[in-house]
Formats: C-alpha cells, structure tokens, sequence
C-alpha cells in the first residue's frame, strides 16, 4: 500500500525506534495485493500514554438516543441522526480507538487504564482484547476492572481476531517451543477454549505476505477462519474440527467473516481486461456475490452490508445489489471506517487536512475526527475530536500496522 498517510507514519515510526511492517500491495504467493490500506497504518508505531478509568455498563449509542452530538458538516445539533439501533449496544462495542496506554470510548465519555501502551486491539461484548508492544495479549474489561494478561503473539505482525457478537477471540502464538500455535480465547469464562498447532510449520510467520504465513483471518459463530499450511482453514471451536476450504490460499484470501459470510480475494474480466481488485461475499469462496472493491474491507455483523477504503475515501455497499449506500464525504481529505457500530452504524475516522502530515520533521501529534454514519440514510455526527499523538493510537483492527 503506497500512499501519504503511509508514509508519514513510517517515517515517523522509525524515528520513534518500532518496529514496522510494510505491506506495499505485496502478495509474495502471487495471489493477491494487500487489503488493508492507510487505516492500519496509522495505527501502527510506538509511545506513552495517560487517562483514567472509568465504570460504565451497556448503554445506548451517544448521539442516537436524543444527546448532543455534533452534524459532521455544520453547528451543534441537540438531535441525533434518522435511525436508532433497535437495542442497546455495549460500551465495548462502540466507537473506540487507543491512545496511549488508553482504550477511549467517547459516546460513553470512558477511558479506559491498560498499564501499557496499546499497539493494537479488537472489542469483544464484555471488554477489549489488547496486545502490548512486547506482544503479550491482555483482556481489559469495559467495568473498569483490571487488565488481565492472557497470551502472547509476534508483536510486530501479529493479528487479533474476534466474533462481532461474542466473547471468543483468536491469535497465533509464536513462543511455543516446536513451533506456533493458534489459541482461542473466551473472555466470558476467562478460560483458553482452543490450542492447536495443526498444520503450523516451526517456520511459519506472522507476516501475511510471507510465503508461508500462519495468520488468523476471523472468527465469526464459533469458528476461526485461518491460514496454516494446508491453506486457508475453518476450525470449529467447540470440536477442533477443521475444514480446508482453499489449500493454495496465502495471507490474503480472506478479507473478513461475519454471519457465515465470506468476503474473500476475487477477479473480473478475462485477459488484458483481467482485474483482480475485487471482493467476493459468500458462504464459501466460490458464488455469491462480486463487488468491484478492496481494501480496508469490513463486513457488517449481518453481512448486509460491507465497507471498503477506495482513495482515501470510504465506500459501503449493500452486499446483495452491489449499490452504494454510504454517506456522503462532508469535507474530509482522508476518511474512512474503522469499525461497524451494530448493522446499521459506521464508525468513521476523518482528517481535514492530509497534506499538515505529509512533513517527516513536523509535530508529532495531529487533529483527527471520529464519527459515526447511519446506513443506509448516510446521516453521520462527530462524536469526539482529539489530538492524537501519531506514535501512539490504535484503531479497532486488530493489528499494529
């Protein structure tokens, strides 16, 4: 992925000493290019932070139950955009990002103490999975208990997966002697529900673009979609089952899962007019339905609806007709989401003005805009605006880079 908030960021990480991984549109099997885009890469290096902790339960979305909330084009509106989810939605499951040793939720005005600098996370329905920079892997609970150290993974390409609607959460981890193993989490009980190193080479990686990478792409109603070596994998938790469903997969043929879904690597056109920058949605990995994007892609927890990053510019569609049902851009040079927020709701991050960080020796910290967006009417509110410091955030993806 070559692009000016990548860029930035590397170099700003460099001079911060963290390690980085850079995934310039590489697929090293051939296969594909990379899906992710300049999202993950801002929230990638390294830091200190600050902030509280704070109690909160499950509430309903600031901004839609008649609170405050700010129209993302113009003045303080005391009103909330059109649509309201039909139930609660847990703290957890909100708008988030990290900054510092912080998990920040700002509908629920909570910060949340981690003791660590957050170098990635992903939410679950009681709290947050977190991994520290050294690579151990903590539980930090939404009610304000403390951060509980759970495993460890490769901290510089390590990826968290989690269920949109549960408590499992899946990583690799790569200390164990004789080779890496993947290990499923369930933060309900507390207890380690899955440990295998089927089919995992002592020399495998982390690195989704390596030759031989040994990765979790998601976890979705129970099961953990993976790349070992006989491919790209869906091992059923409760019974250790596994099911290899494309044996000559890479790290990049599973783009996310979410209600049986599968949104996956894809191809239009034949020949010269071949284009191999397409997402496939189905329940497997042939069929369904083609939708002419990549990169950055997220699913709705319905799979109704699925987001992508095209030019710095976000995009959703409805999976079934391939139409856009996405907001409209209100001014930003640089907006895309970083989470869905229920089945209806983007979170949504914006930069004004891309061009202040294209300056290597400039500040360290830059103004950035969180949103969320109703889809389909596209009604968005900014719910907080933060100065960050680049060389410590992190967004809900689950990855340090």
């Amino acid at each position: 992925m070559t692009s000016l908030i990548t860029d930035v960021l590397t170099e700003r990480a460099e001079r911060a000493g963290s390690p980085v991984l850079d995934l310039d549109r590489i697929a090293a099997d051939g296969e594909h290019r990379a899906r992710r885009a300049r999202v993950t890469r801002i929230a990638g290096a390294s830091g200190v932070g600050l902030l509280a902790a704070a109690t909160v339960g499950a509430v309903v979305l600031a901004g839609l139950d008649g609170s405050p909330g700010r129209s993302a084009t113009g003045p303080d509106v005391a009103g909330a955009p059109s649509s309201a989810p039909a139930a609660p939605v847990p703290v957890s499951r909100m708008l988030s990002y990290a900054t510092g040793e912080s998990i920040v939720v700002p509908q629920a005005d909570l910060e949340l103490r981690a003791g660590k600098r957050v170098a990635s996370f992903v939410p679950v329905d009681d709290g947050f999975v977190w991994m520290a920079p050294e690579g151990a892997v903590s539980f930090l609970p939404s009610d304000g208990g403390a951060s509980t150290t759970i495993g460890l993974t490769e901290p510089s390409g390590g990826a968290l997966r989690a269920e949109n609607d549960g408590s499992l959460v899946a990583w690799i981890d790569f200390a164990v002697t004789g080779g890496p193993e993947l290990v499923v989490h369930d933060t309900a009980t507390g207890a380690e529900v899955l440990r295998t190193g089927e089919n995992l080479d002592a020399d495998a990686d982390a690195y989704r673009d390596s030759p031989n990478p040994a990765y979790v792409y998601a976890v979705d109603r129970g099961s953990v979609y993976w790349r070992n070596s006989a491919g790209a994998v869906r091992t059923e938790v409760a019974t250790g089952r596994s099911e290899v469903l494309d044996p000559d997969a890479g790290g990049f043929r599973i783009g996310d899962v979410a209600a049986g879904q599968i949104a996956s690597t894809a191809s239009t056109g034949e020949g010269d007019a071949r284009d191999d920058s397409a997402t496939r949605v189905g329940p497997g990995l042939s069929g369904g339905t083609v939708l002419p994007w990549s990169g950055n892609d997220h699913l709705s927890p319905d799979a109704r609806s699925m987001s992508f990053e095209d030019e710095d510019e976000l995009v959703v569609v409805d999976v079934a007709t391939g139409r856009e049902v996405g907001p409209e851009n209100p001014g930003y040079d640089y907006w895309v989401v970083t989470q869905w927020v229920g089945s209806d709701t983007v979170a949504v991050l914006g930069i004004r003005d891309i061009a202040a960080l294209d300056n290597p020796d400039g500040p360290d910290t830059a103004p950035l805009e969180f949103l969320t967006c109703e889809i389909p009417d596209g009604a968005c509110t900014v719910v907080a605006e933060d100065e960050i410091d680049l060389n410590a955030f992190a967004i809900p993806v689950g990855e340090t880079s």
